[in-house]
């Protein structure tokens, strides 16, 4: 016949580690369902410096597929598995050094190695969801153990022992002092694995749609902004070109202006190269009268120079008459 669940009782229950593993128990992304007031409380017990540096599991898991079929020989199969998870319900009173103790007592009696030990203090049981002033949230103080289950010289996964879930049991209560709980044999119950499963699952895809909602938020930000930016960049372009508009207008207006002046004066202009053709035409005349006047004047020129000779030689004459009457008169 099955009996209930011891209440208070520790229980550890083991699965392959999760991809997630490493964000879950350091608390990088606080679940929605915790308590946020308390997840300062968590604390890690122990990390193994295999992981300390790391921001995931994925990785180191790879490695380990392609070391196990560097020393096999063989393809890594996806029933390997290098890592795993253990869940330990315990109380608030359990100490640091009583689950380091049974870090001990479980790598004594499994050959693998504790890598990681991280304890919540923020969680609630199985489908219970923190709501911000609900004061009968009810803490299930739990703790991860993560375990490096591949033995690096073969690089095959060192095999779980046929009664290793029962002696992690005892392991825990001896560990911790705590009451041992009932053996699933016992109380005819069926770990919740899958359900747990489920539900980080799904609080994966929650903090994965959180952050793709966030990331879209900044993006749409990054998009108004330059929205916004163009926005202003346009109407500083609109408000220069309206600036050149008027420019062109008070131009066009200044070019209108000028063209009824140019017409206006065109009749002026016009009258004044007809008395300057006149001008021209008074002028050639008068160059051409006085042409024909230097002409006279060289023609009177050369006939008085004509002259002059003309008296010259008579003035000649006339000496040479007086003399030869002078000397008749002598004689």
């Amino acid at each position: 016949m099955a009996t209930s669940s011891k209440k208070g009782a520790c229980s550890a229950n083991i699965q392959p580690a999760k991809a997630n593993c490493l964000e879950h128990n350091r608390r990088s992304k606080v679940p929605c369902y915790v308590n946020p007031h308390l997840t300062k409380d968590n604390r890690i017990i122990f990390e193994d410096e295999l992981i300390r540096n790391r921001k995931s599991i994925i990785p180191l898991k790879e490695r380990r597929k392609l070391l196990y079929s560097e020393k096999t020989g063989q393809k890594c199969q996806d029933s390997f598995v290098p890592f795993r998870e253990d869940v330990l319900v315990i109380n608030r009173n359990v100490t640091d050094e009583q689950l380091m103790n049974y870090k001990k007592m479980v790598e004594d009696f499994t050959g693998w190695r504790v890598i990681g030990i991280y304890l919540h203090l923020d969680e609630g049981h199985y489908n219970s969801k923190y709501i911000e002033g609900n004061e009968d949230f009810a803490i299930n103080y739990h703790a991860h153990v993560l375990y490096d289950c591949q033995d690096l010289t073969t690089g095959k996964a060192i095999r779980p022992k046929h009664n290793l879930g029962s002696k992690r049991q005892d392991f825990l209560a001896l560990a911790t002092g705590m009451e041992r709980g009932n053996k699933a044999s016992e109380t005819g119950k069926k770990h919740v694995e899958s359900q747990r499963k489920r539900r980080m699952e799904e609080d994966a895809r929650i903090d994965k749609l959180t952050d793709i909602r966030k990331n879209q938020e900044k993006e749409f930000q990054i998009l108004d902004q330059r929205l916004q930016e163009k926005t202003r960049e346009v109407e500083n372009l609109d408000q220069r070109l309206q600036e050149k508009a008027r420019e062109v207008e008070n131009l066009e207006g200044k070019e209108a202006t000028l063209d009824n002046a140019i017409e206006k004066k065109k009749p002026i202009l016009a009258e004044q190269r007809t008395a300057i053709d006149e001008n021209n035409s008074i002028i050639r005349e008068q160059k051409a009268t006085i042409r024909s006047q230097q002409t006279t004047i060289e023609e009177g020129s050369t006939a008085i120079k004509a002259m002059k000779s003309d008296l010259s030689a008579l003035s000649e004459e006339l000496q040479r008459v007086s003399a030869d009457i002078i000397d008749a008169n002598q004689a």
